[in-house]
């Protein structure tokens, strides 16, 4: 469907096209700040509606999400093409995660004229768009000229001579025209002439017989060809990476084939350093976040196994009474079940880390909204307790259907930028109220601080990326851009509110759902008391555990060896022994990633062997952070668990094992 009408911006109008609201509000807000008029449509279907209505502007330039569901950007791509006319073709950016060399070419034989990969960097997006617009606009005085020229035999050479893009202009093979930049890009003096240059020889030797198709290929169809790119050779024997798209145009009265170029050998050097500087800045970021939630569960941990193993060897050594024995067991169970729930917490954690790493979005399920914000108060509690008092006003709510850990995300980060606008030193002084509000269809959560408040200028930013009123060091201006994007992901809405010397108010609302249970949301940390009940007695089966981690195999063994037959293999190699000499197993753990040979790895050597056993195979993994890792569990349908996994999960598995 059509999203919205065109804002009044003036400027050259550009058609987004995203199914995402988060990715299509910040491609229009970056458009629109640069000055160019954005005309939304949320799918293929929306799009297409939007350029054959009658009215409003045509757009010159198009960025098109590639998956979208009903109509793929490349069957809008292909609509478009049909659509337009010598008096409008409009320039077609795919915006999308495909990066894969044919999927480029895919996009660029269908009739796109660039891509762009996600995440963008808003200067390489700024970039592109920019050659878009000069490309469209480069086709509009050529075509305009053209047709001064079938009129009146104007001046083809005054035309293009000072064109800031390299055009060549060439006919079975040799130059019959190259301007200023053209001249330039082929390593000549500006007083050098082209003429009966062969355009070939300009190129690397490996790009001459793709290009040679190219020109047959638009030639025989009169369609313009894609922008591509080609090595352009120096005099020094060098090479610049040029980018080209060519015409076939009529000049003298015979058939040529304009070329228009541009050097994007520093632009390609720009983009890679970029990548590479937000690669970094995400994993100092991440780190960041990962030491701050976990540190808290894992000191409790810690120290309670420490001060259970302490316990442990007092009443060992020393002799008690009954009583004594009693008390030292009870407070043995509270310590250990407190640290049960601290490496539940962790698990948590990473679990969540992983999700950011997932392409997919996870399933949402009925959250307790309550429970999400208690969490997010234990993990910043050491950021809060020292600036203000916390107090809670928790008015009973009906679930709301999302993810819990993301949730629990958005209010860390909102509880930390309380605190951070308040300074150290008078928590008495100062307060951080959280309330929740039951509305028809809506639960509002609203937190508010006394903190220094922000100013008005930079209040209507506060949700913008990398706005921060922080001081360096302090914040990076994603916080409050990820929670509006967390929120709004859940048909949520968030708000601010501030003022100077008085402090903010960050209102919440999110929509409500019935929900007939709410403890399969909240999971419970795996060691709770249960009441006694004769429980069937399990099957036996037979177990492989195939880890390099004498640790983690021997965790696994401790465990399941119980009841069942559990046996051990240090390596693939090892595993691979056994079932050669004819032993058979229910279930087989495999590692992912081991030395010598993977997970991956013994699973082809099964599948090949014995395609049956391959089955049975399990993986466990501590994340999948390579390519192959992703291709692979892509590709197979095998159970897999991450660490650290579930035991009670891993035994119902293996019972249920055949």
């Amino acid at each position: 469907m059509i999203v919205k009408q065109p804002h009044n911006v003036e400027g050259t109008p550009v058609l987004v096209v995203e199914d995402d609201p988060t990715s299509r509000f910040l491609l229009c807000s970056d458009l629109e700040r640069w000055g160019y008029t954005t005309l939304q449509a949320d799918d293929g279907d929306g799009a297409i509606a939007l350029l054959t209505a009658e009215r409003g502007p045509q757009p010159q330039l198009v960025l098109l999400d590639w998956s979208m569901p009903g109509k793929s950007g490349l069957e809008v791509v292909t609509a478009i093409r049909r659509l337009q006319s010598a008096q409008w073709r409009p320039y077609i950016i795919m915006v999308t995660s495909h990066n894969q060399s044919d999927d480029v070419v895919t996009a660029l034989n269908t009739g796109a004229d660039d891509f762009i990969t996600k995440p963008y960097d808003p200067g390489v997006l700024r970039a592109r768009v920019a050659v878009g617009q000069r490309m469209v606009d480069l086709q509009r005085s050529v075509r305009e000229k053209n047709q001064q020229v079938e009129r009146s035999e104007c001046d083809f050479q005054t035309l293009i001579d000072n064109a800031p893009d390299a055009v060549f202009l060439h006919r079975e093979g040799r130059c019959i025209y190259g301007n200023v930049a053209a001249r330039k890009l082929a390593g000549r003096g500006p007083d050098t002439d082209l003429t009966g240059v062969e355009i070939l020889s300009l190129l690397h030797p490996e790009d001459v017989v793709p290009t040679i198709e190219r020109i047959d290929r638009f030639l025989s169809t009169g369609v313009r060809t894609l922008p591509n790119e080609v090595r352009f050779r120096q005099h020094d024997g060098t090479y610049t990476t040029v980018e080209t798209t060519g015409v076939a145009v009529s000049f003298e009265g015979k058939p040529a084939v304009l070329v228009f170029a541009r050097d994007v050998t520093k632009r390609k050097e720009l983009a890679d350093k970029m990548i590479q500087m937000d690669r970094v800045i995400a994993i100092g970021s991440l780190a960041a976040g990962v030491d701050h939630e976990i540190n808290n569960p894992l000191s409790y941990v810690s120290g309670n196994v420490r001060l259970a193993l302490e316990g442990i060897i007092a009443l060992q050594r020393d002799p008690v009474d009954a009583d004594a024995l009693s008390a030292g067991f009870t407070e043995l169970v509270s310590l250990l079940t407190e640290a049960a729930q601290g490496t539940h917490q962790i698990t948590k954690i990473c679990r969540d880390l992983r999700g950011l790493a997932r392409e997919r979005t996870e399933p949402h399920g009925p959250c307790d909204i309550s429970a999400v914000i208690e969490a997010a108060v234990r993990v910043t509690d050491n950021q809060v307790r020292y600036r203000a008092n916390l107090e809670r006003s928790f008015a009973p709510v009906p679930p709301v259907l999302g993810s819990s850990s993301k949730l629990t995300q958005v209010f860390i980060n909102l509880l930390v930028n309380a605190a951070q606008s308040i300074h150290e030193g008078a928590a008495q002084a100062n307060r951080i109220s959280i309330r929740t509000v039951a509305e028809p269809d809506w639960v509002q959560i609203e937190i508010s601080d006394t903190g220094v408040g922000v100013e008005p200028e930079h209040l209507e930013r506060v949700f913008e990326p990398f706005h921060t009123t922080k001081d360096v060091g302090q914040g990076t201006g994603l916080g409050l851009a990820i929670c509006r994007q967390i929120v709004t992901a859940h048909q949520g809405e968030i708000t601010m509110v501030s003022t100077m010397g008085v402090g903010s108010v960050v209102r919440v609302r999110l929509p409500t759902m019935a929900a007939p249970s709410l403890e399969a949301a909240i999971p419970a940390p795996e060691l709770t008391a249960a009441p006694a009940q004769v429980a069937p007695q399990p099957s036996r089966r037979r177990v492989l555990v195939v880890d390099d981690d004498v640790l983690v195999a021997r965790l696994l063994k401790r465990r399941l060896g119980k009841r069942h037959d559990v046996t051990v293999a240090h390596s693939g190699a090892a595993a691979l022994a056994l079932l050669s000499a004819g032993e058979r197993y229910d279930v087989i753990f495999s590692d992912l990633m081991m030395p010598e040979m993977t997970g991956m790895e013994l699973h082809a050597h099964v599948l090949e062997r014995w395609p049956a056993i391959a089955e049975s195979m399990v993986f466990l993994t501590g994340g999948v952070f390579t390519a192959a890792g992703r291709a692979f569990f892509d590709r197979v349908t095998n159970r897999r668990f991450y660490k650290p996994f579930s035991m009670q999960e891993l035994d119902e598995l293996v019972q249920a094992s055949r």
